[in-house]
């Protein structure tokens, strides 16, 4: 298997697993520092035991590894999760959709800062094809929303897109320790700004999917990408989130799409698979040296 072929198929597993993300965060009914807080949590035990379990004595001698990069990549990685679950509680659900598709445009931006890394013709195409898909998709739902609450959404695409880009630039970094220390901010932010509540009701099987499964395995599959992938292409499939959280919600909650969901996530779907075929057929990109 190819490199890019390689992070094409990690990154749209990570996002598949991810998917339910949205649809978990509506289905459970604690407040939004509490679900932080559990979320972290679930992500810092899970990864936390898979270290130990696969490192043994010496999961704490990796720590030496994670150097700035690693630790920088893990703080961006916690402010992009607390700013979509707070940007979902204050603002338009759509609104915050728009704003997340921004992601590949910021990471093509860091990619060029960081590591010199030029944006492909055919990768800008796409990310323009993404964004109108986006538009379209959550057009029947915009709103005025909140002005705070967009704000705090439009922390996401921008800390997400640093957080796998530094990922590309120091690829040898371990992820599992990256998001852990994810976790850990989100735990701490959590923490300090809202005592969390003990979970009651259906929260009890909610929050542990959302924290144990979901999140971190997710992740751990999404941050395997820039080692393959350039930022700007794991961000743009990153965005295939929409669609398949689209067809979770309404499986579960029989909320049918919209026509203009239908076209809009069809137009993001079929570019994405345009995209990865240019990519299969590449040459490699590996990534700058540490």
């Amino acid at each position: 298997m190819s490199p890019a072929a390689k992070g094409i198929v990690l990154v749209s597993l990570g996002v598949l697993i991810l998917s339910p993300d949205a649809l978990l965060i509506r289905l459970i009914s604690t407040d939004v520092w509490t679900l932080l807080f559990f979320r972290g949590l679930g992500q810092v035990t899970m990864l936390g035991s898979v270290l130990l379990v696969t490192e043994r004595g010496g999961a704490l001698a990796r720590l030496r590894f994670l150097g700035w990069a690693g630790l920088a990549a893990g703080l961006a990685f916690s402010a992009s999760q607390m700013g979509f679950v707070v940007g979902v509680r204050l603002t338009s659900p759509a609104n915050v959709l728009i704003l997340v598709s921004l992601a590949p445009l910021a990471a093509a931006l860091f990619s060029w800062l960081l590591m010199g890394e030029r944006l492909a013709g055919a990768t800008a195409l796409a990310i323009f094809g993404a964004v109108a898909g986006v538009v379209i998709t959550v057009w029947d739902s915009t709103a005025v929303g909140s002005w705070v609450g967009d704000l705090v959404a439009l922390t996401t695409p921008f800390t997400v897109a640093l957080a796998i880009t530094l990922l590309r630039f120091a690829p040898r970094i371990d992820t599992r320790l990256v998001l852990m220390v994810s976790g850990c901010g989100a735990i701490a932010v959590s923490a300090s700004l809202g005592a969390p509540a003990m979970p009651s009701g259906f929260d009890f099987l909610w929050l542990p999917l959302l924290g144990l499964v979901v999140s971190p395995v997710s992740f751990l599959l999404i941050s395997q990408g820039p080692r393959y992938l350039p930022a700007a292409e794991v961000g743009l499939l990153m965005l295939l989130e929409l669609v398949f959280g689209t067809l979770w919600v309404w499986l579960a909650l029989s909320e049918a799409p919209t026509v203009n969901a239908f076209i809009g996530g069809g137009l993001l779907l079929a570019t994405m698979v345009a995209h990865s075929l240019w990519a299969l057929t590449r040459r490699p990109t590996p990534p700058a040296p540490e």
